[in-house]
């Protein structure tokens, strides 16, 4: 079609050429096929986002068992003013990035409005950066800052997950302690509506610094708020956990799509297709927890950090020789390195930090110890639960980290695919892949 096109500036073809060219479509049993597993697909892809609009419902309702109605205030909490609860104050933008452009193109992060109003309740990514010239007209502000809109999109809410500028549009609240911002986010949920329909009405819908910091905030004692943050962080695993195998049925889904079009959906890369929906669907959280206390057990002086990245290196090895991950994990780019996500969610379990994980947490907790940042275990793992070609790739990846320092074990980490994926995001798999030798990809994946 694109070689019968016509027109130097602007190629097109005419209507003649679209009515005569042939269309030769499968076989109506081939299209079934095909439909069938598109549906397979968007049937998990459906179901995972249900589970995230559940799990944000899940936020409200916590609050509302909690802390009663935020403004009938049924359990009478004290209702200082917003601005006596911490430090409430506008970004810092004497010139615009639009208007601007030399400002930009910097190593400083810059959040824009829209990206606050349009994220999770966590701001984890941005598209634009400020010069040092942009810094010095700005002010940087730090990871755990609500950032909260006062124009266009009123009252949304975000907690920076790094250090960054945003402009005078965002008003940025910090506190002493991250529950009360976590309290605090939750809190301007409700009132978010009301507050959007109460500006006045212009050019730009727009409320101001002094409207916010005169809002009454009923306001429960500070152990209060740490739990609800302990459990808000729970939920919030579950939700990345979530985004993460929505993120990868999606990738699933356009490939599928493309390879249906292109006549590549055989009947083995069907079965193959089949495969990788069955493993997209649920981490194999039996090996992955046998995996992790295998790796404690002989792993020196229970140093938790290189226990996590022996995991890391035992996957990339089984990759490499195997075709396929131990048990499905996720690994997280972390400011240290790739973090196998569902095995650092149990640890944190061990302390609670987190209320539970992806594992089976009644076994973890019987099998495994954690203070600080040392990992003891209990017994050791289930050799029925791991196969031989699974304990050579675990041993493996002990012995290349065991004998390593922390700066070792993290220049070792920090490879292509954590270089590629933005910080705190989960690495794709195909990044992980494309760190194996161009023989085992070739084998394996067929790249």
């Amino acid at each position: 079609m694109v070689s019968k096109a016509t027109g130097a500036s602007y190629p097109a073809v005419s209507d003649r050429i679209i009515f005569e060219s042939l269309f030769p479509p499968p076989p109506l049993e081939e299209q079934r096929r095909i439909a069938a597993i598109l549906d397979q697909a968007e049937t998990l892809r459906t179901q995972r986002r249900t589970a995230l609009a559940l799990l944000d419902s899940l936020t409200q309702s916590l609050f509302l068992d909690m802390f009663g109605d935020p403004v009938a205030n049924p359990k009478a909490w004290p209702t200082p003013k917003f601005g006596e609860v911490g430090t409430l104050d506008r970004g810092i933008s004497k010139h615009r990035p639009r208007n601007a452009p030399e400002l930009l193109g910097g190593k400083h992060p810059l959040v824009q409005t829209g990206e606050v109003a349009n994220c999770d309740g966590y701001i984890r990514s941005y598209t634009s950066t400020y010069s040092d010239l942009g810094l010095r007209q700005s002010k940087m502000w730090l990871a755990g800052t609500l950032c909260i809109t006062i124009a266009a999109n009123i009252a949304k809410t975000g907690i920076l997950t790094f250090d960054a500028c945003f402009p005078d549009s965002v008003v940025g609240f910090q506190a002493d302690d991250p529950a009360t911002v976590e309290y605090v986010r939750v809190w301007l949920s409700f009132l978010q509506k009301a507050l959007e329909e109460s500006a006045p009405e212009s050019a730009q819908k727009n409320i101001n610094l002094a409207i916010l910091r005169g809002l009454s905030i009923p306001l429960p004692p500070l152990p209060l708020q740490q739990t609800f943050a302990t459990r808000i962080a729970s939920i919030e695993a579950l939700k990345a956990t979530h985004r993460r195998a929505l993120a990868a049925l999606d990738a699933l889904f356009a490939s599928l799509q493309q390879r249906a079009f292109s006549g590549e959906l055989t009947p083995a890369a069907r079965r193959a297709s089949a495969q990788s929906l069955a493993q997209l669907q649920q981490l194999e959280a039996s090996i992955g927890q046998e995996a992790l206390i295998f790796i404690t057990k002989r792993m020196p002086d229970g140093d938790l950090y290189n226990s996590l990245k022996a995991i890391y290196f035992a996957d990339r090895h089984h990759l490499e020789h195997h075709g396929r991950q131990i048990y499905n994990e996720t690994y997280s780019a972390l400011t240290h390195g790739p973090v196998p996500q569902a095995a650092y969610d149990a640890t944190n379990v061990l302390i609670g930090k987190l209320m539970f994980s992806s594992f089976d947490d009644d076994a973890v907790r019987a099998a495994l110890r954690r203070k600080g940042d040392t990992l003891t275990a209990l017994r050791d793992a289930d050799f029925s639960k791991l196969s031989r070609a699974v304990i050579e790739s675990l041993e493996w990846g002990i012995r290349y980290c065991r004998d390593m320092k922390f700066g070792q074990t993290k220049t070792a980490s920090h490879d292509s695919a954590y270089e590629r994926t933005p910080k705190n995001e989960a690495i794709p798999l195909q990044y992980i892949i494309d760190t194996l030798p161009p023989e085992a990809r070739q084998r394996h994946w067929n790249l």
